[in-house]
């Protein structure tokens, strides 16, 4: 169980630990208003684009009754803290010794939700909020960044209300680009600009596996025109990624075809925070800060 005090690393070894920050980290939050669509791939290819960025950076899964990103990383047989054993009686976790003792995919600590282990907390029941919300805290501690995997639309509504997710928050929404997609989309994006303010949300296009003629495909105008919101971009799915996750065996690298709209999601969202400069130079100071 993980404690409120700092214990060993025996969930990890040999990993450098990032100092504590003097303010909380960034929160970048992806969502979708129905699942399928590839959402925690999305998630776990920008921390890792982030990371890559040298900035710290952390992936917590808030799909908490039917999440599994340590599966589809290909890390669940790691040893290391799922959310059904997180502990926080007192509402407080030491961000250190959490990190220490969660599994970690190419250096980075990942608190992945495990709902098929709550019988494992001897009453059965969820993981509590206010020990989500330590553990969330603890995490954003210790990082520039926390990724956060929030699920589907019923879940991030709850992320948001019950987890303390408010402060430097932004909501990525993933939608599929098809007529149903449309409908879906627009009712969860009226839920996320009512919690949190339109300027946060970024909505990000996923193709159907079907719509592989550019002839069948919803173009970006009409997706516009019908959420009333740009298109960031507009995802086609890769096969090979989809295998190597069908697999087991995770996501190997980032798809070249996918690092543009990374970019684009980083400059639309931690880019825009830091201090208003553009992401380019907000990085290099971020950069020059941690290693003063």
């Amino acid at each position: 169980m993980t404690t409120e005090h700092v214990t060993n690393g025996s969930g990890v070894s040999g990993t450098r630990m990032p100092s504590r920050h003097a303010n909380s980290a960034q929160t970048v939050v992806f969502t979708a208003p129905s699942g399928g669509l590839g959402l925690t791939t999305l998630a776990s290819m920008f921390a890792l684009h982030i990371s890559q960025a040298g900035r710290t950076t952390a992936l917590v899964d808030l799909d908490i009754h039917e999440g599994g990103l340590d599966v589809i990383l290909g890390i669940e047989g790691e040893s290391g803290l799922r959310m059904s054993e997180i502990s926080a009686p007192l509402g407080h976790l030491s961000g250190e010794a959490l990190c220490l003792e969660l599994p970690h995919w190419e250096g980075m600590p990942v608190l992945a939700a495990d709902p098929w282990n709550t019988a494992a907390r001897g009453d059965g029941s969820m993981v509590k909020a206010w020990e989500i919300k330590a553990a969330v805290d603890a995490m954003t501690q210790m990082h520039d960044l926390v990724v956060i995997d929030a699920g589907c639309a019923h879940g991030c509504a709850d992320s948001i209300a019950d987890y303390g997710l408010s402060n430097q928050l932004h909501l990525v929404m993933l939608v599929e680009m098809s007529v149903l997609g449309m409908a879906r989309a627009k009712h969860h994006l009226t839920r996320l600009i009512r919690q949190c303010g339109q300027e946060q949300v970024l909505v990000v296009g996923m193709h159907p596996h079907l719509a592989c003629s550019q002839s069948v495909r919803m173009n970006d105008a009409d997706a516009k025109a019908y959420l009333q919101m740009p298109i960031a971009d507009a995802m086609l799915p890769r096969r090979a990624l989809s295998v190597s996750i069908v697999q087991g065996l995770g996501i190997a690298s980032i798809p070249k075809e996918y690092r543009t709209l990374l970019a684009t999601i980083e400059r639309d969202t931690v880019g825009r925070s830091a201090h208003k400069l553009p992401s380019h130079v907000a990085e290099t100071s971020a950069r020059n800060r941690r290693f003063r």
